[in-house]
C-alpha cells in the first residue's frame, strides 16, 4: 500500500518537471520564426508584425495563417511582397511620372496593374476616349456609377458622427460569421535584435480599440475608418464573389493607405497603429481644410488635382466615366483629397476609388443605415 502511494506521488512530480523543461509559447515570448508560425497555426488568435532593427517591416503573420514577406533593394526601397497563398505585389516607380505603380500577381499570373490588362493577359475592356471637359464650369453635373452618386459620398453630419459604433460594436462586427475578420485578433509587434532573434517590443494593438479611439479623438465616423481600411487593404472582410476573387491584398503595414501614395512610400508611416491614428487624423484634417462654402464645387481644383490621375476619360459598358466631378459638401471634398479618384482608371474593370468606398458601405449596412 505504501509503495502504491509513493508511485502516485512521484508521477505528478515527473510530469511537472517535464512541463517546466519545455517552453510554453505565448504571443509575447516567441523567439524564432518557427515559434511564431507554430503558435499562430495552433492558436489562430493573434497577428504578428515583425520588423528589422532599423524599423522596416520584414513579415506579417496573420491569424488566418497567411504570411506576408517584404523585400527591399540595395537602397532600402520596398520592391515587392509575397504571401503564403501564392500572391505577390510588385512596387514600381515610373521613371518619368515618378508615380508608384503596383502590380498584383496570383500563381505568377498578373491580376491587375496600370497597363490595363486583365488576369488572362488580354487587353482591358476599358477604352480610352478623348479628354472630356465639363459642360460648364458653373453648371452642376451628376456623376453616377452603378446607381451610386459620386457627388455626395456621405453627408457632413454623418462623416463627423463618431458615435455610430462603440468599440464593442466594432469587435462584434469583426467576430461575426459574416466578417470573421483577422482584425478580431490583437496585433503584436516584434523586432529582430542584433542576433537575428525576434523580440517582443511590448506593443500590442487591439484593432477595435484603436479604431474606436481614433474615431473619438478626431470626431470621425468609425464606419468611415472601417470602409477606408477595406478600400485600402481588404483587412476588414475577405473579398467574396462567385467565383471568389483569386487574390486578396490584405496588408497591415499600410492599412489605411496613409503614407503609401501615387508618388512613393513613406516608411515612417508604416505600422497598423500608426496607420489607424495617422490615417484618421488625415481624414479629419482634410475635412477641416476643405472650403466651408461654395458647393457644389468642381474638382479638380487647385487643391484636388488631378481627378482619376488626370488621364483621359474612360468608357466601360458603353458608359463614359469623366476625369472631373462636382462635389456637394465638405466631407465628399475631403474624401477626394484623400483618394482623388471616382473609379480607378488603372483597373481592368469598373471599380476602385471612391466608388469602392461608397459601394462597400452600402454592401455592409444598406442604403438606409449606411452611415448611422
Amino acid at each position: 500500500m505504501v509503495g502504491t502511494l509513493s508511485m502516485l506521488l512521484v508521477i505528478p512530480q515527473l510530469v511537472s518537471a517535464a512541463g517546466n523543461s519545455e517552453k510554453k509559447l505565448t504571443k509575447f515570448n516567441l523567439s524564432s520564426i518557427q515559434e511564431i508560425n507554430q503558435y499562430i497555426s495552433t492558436n489562430k488568435n493573434v497577428n504578428v508584425m515583425l520588423y528589422d532593427k532599423n524599423g522596416k517591416i520584414l513579415n506579417e503573420f496573420h491569424s488566418d495563417s497567411n504570411i506576408i514577406s517584404y523585400h527591399y533593394d540595395a537602397n532600402g526601397e520596398m520592391v515587392d511582397s509575397t504571401d503564403s497563398f501564392n500572391g505577390k505585389e510588385v512596387y514600381k516607380k515610373d521613371p518619368l511620372t515618378h508615380q508608384l505603380k503596383i502590380e498584383k500577381y496570383k500563381n505568377n499570373k498578373l491580376v491587375s496593374d496600370s497597363s490595363l490588362s486583365d488576369s488572362n493577359g488580354n487587353a482591358s475592356n476599358i477604352a480610352t476616349t478623348n479628354q472630356v471637359s465639363p459642360l460648364s464650369t458653373t453648371v452642376y453635373e451628376d456623376y453616377i456609377v452603378n446607381n451610386f452618386s459620386m457627388n455626395e459620398l456621405i453627408s457632413d453630419s454623418d462623416f463627423t458622427n463618431s458615435t455610430t459604433m462603440s468599440q464593442a460594436n466594432i469587435q462584434t462586427l469583426f467576430e461575426s460569421s459574416t466578417f470573421n475578420s483577422i482584425l478580431k485578433n490583437d496585433v503584436t509587434i516584434y523586432t529582430m535584435d542584433n542576433s537575428g532573434i525576434p523580440v517582443y517590443t511590448g506593443r500590442t494593438i487591439k484593432p477595435s480599440a484603436a479604431i474606436s479611439a481614433a474615431a473619438t479623438a478626431n470626431g470621425i465616423n468609425p464606419k468611415v475608418i472601417l470602409v477606408t481600411l477595406q478600400k485600402e487593404s481588404s483587412l476588414v472582410k475577405d473579398l467574396s464573389g462567385n467565383p471568389a476573387p483569386s487574390y486578396s491584398d490584405k496588408r497591415f503595414v499600410f492599412a489605411m493607405g496613409y503614407g503609401k501614395t501615387d508618388v512613393g512610400i513613406d516608411y515612417s508611416k508604416s505600422g497598423f497603429d500608426v496607420q489607424i491614428a495617422g490615417g484618421t487624423q488625415t481624414l479629419k484634417n482634410r475635412y477641416n481644410q476643405s472650403p466651408s462654402t461654395g458647393y457644389p464645387r468642381l474638382l479638380p481644383d487647385t487643391t484636388v488635382t488631378p481627378i482619376n490621375y488626370g488621364e483621359p476619360a474612360k468608357s466601360y459598358g458603353g458608359v463614359t466615366y469623366k476625369n472631373y466631378v462636382w462635389v456637394k459638401n465638405r466631407a465628399t471634398y475631403s474624401l477626394y483629397v484623400y483618394t482623388p479618384h471616382t473609379i480607378d482608371f488603372h483597373l481592368p474593370s469598373l471599380g476602385g476609388g471612391n466608388y469602392l468606398f461608397v459601394s462597400t458601405a452600402n454592401g455592409w449596412w444598406g442604403s438606409t443605415n449606411r452611415w448611422n
